[in-house]
């Protein structure tokens, strides 16, 4: 089984400070569950899962890369959800510069990119967990049996992923469990655990923060003040969600629920 790690916002900069600020992020990050489950981490997730405008430069992400070879480290692109045509133009001008990369994953949360991906053959399509449906709810009480399904259990919905190249899907570690069913063996399956997204928007609060005037807008100027603050949520039971960026998290580390037999990569987010 691999293990991969994602840090949700300033991803980059664990690979450009690799010398001094990657190894204690990895052992900070790694130590509440690396001596249970014997796995060495070999694999960094770079990019954006909600907001295009966190995405590396081309030229930045070209440094990335490199820095994660020198260290060994395998590397998988995080594409972000609502991808707008801006957006989409921007992936084709980076994908064209990334055609000497064979087999490199890209993680498809949006099926705009899923359809462009179609002329990059080079480039491995990774279906992302934002486009898996389930349900995520950190509130949630009671008998959870009905809850355990996704879309991954309709074999037309497996087939179609298929059809656009998809040999892998990762997934969330979510309270109630997961029915992975077989309408797919021949697939792979990561799941993420630690931070899980609840809801996103294509608005940015934080965005907003310092406009005057019409706030909460899409095209709403941005100064990545995302990097700077989260919001934590807290409920009557005590339960906490955090606000970062464009998505709602939740926290879920237990992994009891899960069949890791059936899971060929654990992916930590934080």
């Amino acid at each position: 089984m691999d293990l991969g790690i994602f840090p949700i916002l300033d991803n980059e900069d664990y690979v450009e400070q690799k010398h001094i600020l990657l190894p204690s992020i990895i052992d900070n990050a790694t130590k509440d569950f690396s001596k249970s489950i014997n796995l060495k981490f070999n694999r960094i997730y770079v990019g954006s899962e909600f907001c295009e405008r966190l995405f590396p430069s081309p030229k930045k992400l070209l440094r990335i890369l490199r820095g994660a070879e020198e260290l060994n480290l395998k590397t998988s692109l995080v594409t972000p959800a609502m991808l707008t045509e801006t957006g989409a133009k921007q992936f084709q001008y980076i994908f064209n510069k990334l055609r000497n990369k064979n087999r490199l994953e890209i993680i498809v949360n949006c099926w705009g990119m899923l359809e462009l991906l179609r002329d990059y053959k080079n480039l491995e399509p990774v279906f992302g967990r934002s486009l898996n449906k389930i349900k995520r709810d950190p509130r949630w009480r009671g008998d959870s049996s009905a809850l355990k399904q996704s879309s991954l259990s309709i074999s037309s919905f497996t087939n179609l992923l298929k059809k656009y190249r998809v040999r892998k899907i990762e997934l969330d570690n979510v309270p109630q469990g997961l029915i992975i069913n077989s309408n797919g063996d021949e697939l792979q399956y990561h799941l993420y655990f630690s931070k899980i997204p609840i809801s996103f928007s294509k608005i940015c609060v934080f965005g907003s923060t310092n406009i005057k005037g019409r706030k909460f807008s899409i095209d709403s100027p941005c100064q990545k003040e995302c990097q700077d603050y989260s919001i934590i949520y807290r409920d009557e039971a005590g339960k906490t969600t955090e606000h970062i960026g464009r998505a709602v998290y939740m926290e879920n580390k237990n992994l009891d629920k899960i069949n890791l037999k059936r899971i060929s990569r654990l992916i930590f987010s934080f």
